[in-house]
C-alpha cells in the first residue's frame, strides 16, 4: 500500500480526530496505519473502511490503496471491476503508480476488456513520470510486441533505464537479454553482472541463473562452491530449478561433498513443485536404489509424472515405455510400451528409436517405419542404430536391399564409438570378405578390440584360437 504523509501523522489520536472530521489525507494515513499496525493493532477491515472514506473524498493515494484492497481482497472481497474503477480514478489525478497499474489491467484484461495499445500508452505516461516499473513493463511490451511493434533492441534500452534505477525485475530482464542475445549481442559478462545485481536484492531466479554462470564459468570464473551458494539462496525461496541444480551438485560432488541422501531431499522438493527433470531423476533413483530403497513402483510413478509434465522428458518417456514393456512397477502392457517409446522417439530419444526398429510390441509397425527410426538415429551418429542398420544392409531384411559395402561403412562408424558388436562384425566381414577384401590382419585387430570391450562372442573366439582348437 502507498503511504500518505499528512501533517497530523505524529499522533494517532489527532490522526483519528482529523480523519473523523473528514480530512481525506488523514483518512488515508489512518487506513495505512491499520494496514501496517503502525501505532494501532492491525485491522484490515478498518483499513478498508478508511481507504473508502479517503477515496470517496477524492484523495488519489486513498483511491490507489482502495483499488489494491479490491484487487488483493484485503479487508474486503476481491472485486477486480471495482479495483479497475479506483485505479482509473487515481490515475486521472496523475498518480504514477495508479497509471502503471491501470496499464497492467488493460494489458491483461483485468476488470476491463483487454487493450494492449492503451496499456502501452499508460506505461509511457507513467515512465515519463519516473516510474521504473512502468519503464520495465514498456520494455517487455517492446520485446514481445504487445500493444506496439516488436522491437527487442528498444526493449533492452528500456530495461537499461529501469535497471539503472535499481528495479530488480529490470535487472533480471536485462541479464536475460544478454544471456540469450535478445535485442543485443550475447554477452555473458554483462549477463552475470546484472544477474548478480538482481540476486543481491534477493531475486530467486537471478540467484539460480547466477549459480549456473558460476557452475559453467560463463561470464565469471568457474567456481562450483560459489554456484552452490547461490543455488542454496534461491532454493530457500523454493525456486524449483535451483533445488534441482542443488540436487545435481550433491549427486556429482560439484562444489560440495557427494551425498545421495541430500540430493534426494532436494530432488523431492523440486518434484513437489512440479519440476519435470526432478521427476525423472527420482525415477532413476528408485529404479537403481541410489540414495533410496529400490522401489520399481515409485520409479514408474516418477517416470510417468516426468513424461506427463509440461516439458516432457524424452528419456523419462523411454523409461516409462520400458516399465510397461517389462512389467516393472506396473502391469505389463505392450500397447502402452509402444505408445510411450514412440513418444520418446519423436522427442529425440535415441534408445527409443532403436527399440521401435527392433522390438516386437505386438502392434503393427511397417518395415518402412522401423527403418525410418533406425536411419533417424543413425543420422544422429548413434552407435547402436548404425550397427543395427548395418546388419540390415549386410543381410538384406526389413525391406532393405543388401549392400555389403555400405554395411561395412556403417559398422566402421559404429566401431569408432567403441561399439563392441560393430568391431566383431568387422572381424567377420574381413574374415569372410563381405563388402571388403579378406584381410586376416585387420580381422584379428577388430576381434581383439571387440574382446577388449567385453563382447562375449569375441572373447570366446579368441579363447578358441589361443587354445588351438
Amino acid at each position: 500500500m502507498a503511504k500518505h504523509d499528512p501533517e497530523t501523522e505524529n499522533n494517532i489520536e489527532e490522526l483519528i480526530q482529523a480523519a473523523e472530521a473528514g480530512n481525506a489525507a488523514a483518512q488515508c494515513y489512518l487506513a495505512w496505519s491499520y494496514d501496517e499496525g503502525d501505532g494501532v493493532e492491525v485491522d484490515h477491515e478498518k483499513a478498508f473502511y478508511w481507504y473508502t472514506r479517503s477515496a470517496e473524498a477524492g484523495d488519489a493515494t486513498g483511491q490507489f490503496n482502495l483499488a489494491m484492497c479490491y484487487e488483493l481482497g484485503t479487508g474486503t472481497e476481491i472485486d477486480l471491476t471495482k479495483a479497475f474503477y479506483w485505479y482509473e480514478k487515481s490515475a486521472e489525478q496523475g498518480d504514477q503508480h495508479a497509471i502503471c497499474q491501470l496499464g497492467i489491467f488493460y494489458e491483461e484484461g483485468i476488470g476491463c476488456d483487454p487493450d494492449p495499445v492503451k496499456a502501452v500508452e499508460l506505461y509511457r505516461k507513467a515512465g515519463e513520470m519516473g516510474n521504473s516499473f512502468a519503464v520495465n513493463r514498456l520494455g517487455y511490451c517492446c520485446e514481445e510486441g504487445i500493444g506496439t511493434e516488436k522491437n527487442p533492441a528498444l526493449a533492452v534500452d528500456f530495461y537499461k533505464i529501469a535497471a539503472a534505477a535499481g528495479l530488480v525485475s529490470a535487472q533480471f530482464n536485462l541479464a536475460r537479454c544478454y544471456d540469450n542475445a535478445i535485442g543485443t549481442r550475447k554477452n555473458m559478462r554483462l549477463a552475470a553482472k546484472y544477474y548478480m545485481l538482481a540476486a543481491e536484492q534477493g531475486d530467486a531466479e537471478s540467484q539460480c541463473n547466477l549459480g549456473v554462470c558460476y557452475a559453467d564459468g560463463t561470464g565469471v570464473k568457474q567456481n562450483h562452491a560459489e554456484a552452490v551458494k547461490w543455488y542454496k539462496l534461491a532454493a530457500e525461496q523454493d525456486d524449483a530449478v535451483a533445488l534441482y541444480n542443488l540436487a545435481e551438485c550433491y549427486t556429482f560432488g560439484d562444489g560440495v561433498k557427494k551425498c545421495h541422501k541430500t540430493a534426494i531431499k532436494y530432488y523431492l522438493r523440486a518434484a513437489e513443485l512440479g519440476y519435470g527433470k526432478a521427476y525423472y531423476r527420482l525415477g532413476n533413483r528408485y529404479k537403481d536404489g541410489k540414495g533410496v530403497k529400490r522401489d520399481l513402483g515409485k520409479a514408474f510413478e516418477y517416470f510417468k509424472l516426468a513424461s506427463e509434465s509440461e516439458e516432457p522428458h524424452a528419456d523419462a518417456m523411454y523409461n516409462l515405455g520400458n516399465c510397461y514393456f517389462y512389467g516393472r512397477g506396473v502391469k505389463r502392457d505392450l500397447q502402452q510400451a509402444f505408445f510411450w517409446n514412440k513418444k520418446a522417439a519423436v522427442a529425440g530419444d535415441l534408445w527409443a528409436m532403436n527399440q521401435l526398429a527392433v522390438v516386437d510390441y505386438g502392434v503393427e509397425i511397417s518395415d518402412a517405419e522401423r527403418i525410418m527410426w533406425l536411419k533417424k538415429a543413425a543420422d544422429l551418429n548413434d552407435d547402436m542404430a548404425l550397427y543395427n542398420l548395418a546388419l540390415r544392409y549386410l543381410n538384406g531384411y526389413d525391406g532393405i536391399e543388401p549392400d555389403e559395402k555400405l554395411a561395412v561403412k556403417l559398422f566402421r562408424k559404429s566401431a569408432k564409438q567403441d561399439h563392441p558388436s560393430a568391431y566383431y562384425a568387422l572381424y567377420k566381414c574381413y574374415t569372410n570378405g563381405r563388402g571388403v577384401r579378406k584381410n586376416r590382419q585387420l580381422a584379428l585387430k577388430y576381434l581383439h578390440k571387440s574382446a577388449e570391450l567385453g563382447y562375449p562372442k569375441a572373447r570366446k573366439v579368441l579363447k578358441k584360437m589361443e587354445s588351438g582348437k
